[in-house]
């Protein structure tokens, strides 16, 4: 490998590593403040809460990671021309597809990365991160109870509490039970705690009424107790019977549904599966599309902002494209072949411009001396005469 190329690839790289740890991290925090008002309003355990943030980190890496070789891209090839290092590779007879090569191959090495995120990182991350989330709502459910908010913990059961005292117990409790709508039931205590056990999720009510209406006679019975546990599901969910998403499934199952699964989960699961094929595909894409806008033509450094520009709307445009494509497909399996064709379609134009010159067989154009100087300094017709 030419010290040329190496000394470019080791800066593409760089600035991708910092531009995606930036982007990661900026989404991140946003996730950190809202967990650690959950921790403290909701009591959920420290260490729980914790490892639901690690197990973002996949997702958000795989999302920010084409954006963040754009952006390294443009930042680095533009330093490249104010440092006038590209006028020199090009005085050198070195052509556009050779200076891009570096990025290019940083590009292939992101997507090999980004393929590993895609197939196994990020489905196995969503899985932990979705198992961990139904774990606490069955072992913490007191934790999911906000105070002073009517929260619907089953069809038909709605449970509001006034406030939490230190220990987690909820106080001012109210529990409206619907479930058989002519026998309606209202609990009201002073204090409730939401249990799990192997045969029941309930609440334990204490010190409270139970009043029942019965609507087909027009009477109104009140009952008060010391305690009363409240029936809020026969037995408690498995991790098994959760439901689980596309999107944490593996791509074998995603391929191959299991017999009874209905044409519209095998429309989600194809959809899924060709998207994970296809995702890691845009991070070569947006590198070659924005190498093919800032290398190709004649360069002038008045108009490098415009091609910046040009190639940040272009990768903004692209990712637009790629999302409703993803949702068309869902709905319209005869749309995959596209989500396919988009991304290799702007690799291969991208490709073909960078490889333009070398067809023609043509050298290099370098920046004319009015591209180079600053304009208070351009020869003057006087100047010139």
């Amino acid at each position: 490998m030419q010290l040329s190329t190496r000394y470019l690839a080791r800066r593409v790289l760089v600035a991708s590593l910092l531009v995606a740890a930036v982007l990661t991290l900026a989404v991140w925090l946003t996730q950190i403040l809202m967990f650690a008002q959950v921790v403290i309003n909701r009591a959920i355990p420290f260490t729980d809460s914790a490892t639901f943030l690690l197990l973002l980190l996949p997702g958000l890496l795989a999302i920010v990671l084409p954006g963040a070789l754009l952006v390294a891209i443009c930042f680095v090839y533009h330093r490249l021309l104010n440092d006038s290092e590209l006028v020199i590779l090009r005085a050198a007879g070195a052509s556009n597809l050779s200076i891009a090569w570096p990025a290019l191959l940083v590009g292939i090495v992101v997507t090999a990365f980004a393929y590993w995120l895609s197939l196994s990182g990020v489905p196995a991350s969503l899985r932990a991160f979705r198992s961990l989330q139904h774990e606490i709502g069955t072992t913490h459910r007191q934790a999911m109870l906000e105070a002073g908010v009517f929260t619907e913990v089953t069809p038909g059961v709605t449970i509001f509490a006034r406030e939490r005292d230190p220990e987690g117990r909820l106080l001012g409790v109210l529990v409206n039970d619907v479930r058989e709508p002519r026998k309606a039931v209202t609990y009201i205590a002073a204090r409730g705690i939401l249990s799990s056990g192997e045969e029941m999720v309930g609440i334990a009510l204490e010190d409270g009424t139970a009043q029942q209406t019965n609507r087909a006679i027009p009477e109104t019975r009140v009952t008060y107790f010391d305690r009363m546990t409240v029936a809020l599901q026969d037995e408690p969910e498995t991790a098994d019977e959760r439901n689980i998403v596309p999107q944490e499934r593996p791509l074998g199952e995603l391929l191959d549904p299991a017999p009874g699964t209905s044409n519209t989960q095998r429309n989600a699961f194809r959809a899924e599966a060709n998207q994970r094929l296809v995702a890691p595909l845009y991070c070569l894409a947006f590198s070659a599309l924005s190498l093919a806008l800032l290398l190709c033509g004649t360069f002038q450094r008045r108009s490098h902002w415009m091609r910046i520009g040009m190639a940040t709307a272009a990768g903004v445009g692209l990712q637009l494209c790629a999302t409703g494509l993803q949702n068309l497909a869902v709905r319209v399996p005869g749309l995959v072949p596209l989500m396919y064709a988009l991304p290799l379609l702007v690799l291969a134009v991208a490709l073909g411009a960078l490889l333009r010159q070398q067809l023609r067989g043509a050298r290099p154009r370098l920046p004319t001396v009015h591209g180079l100087l600053p304009r208070s300094f351009a020869p003057t017709a006087r100047g010139r005469a």
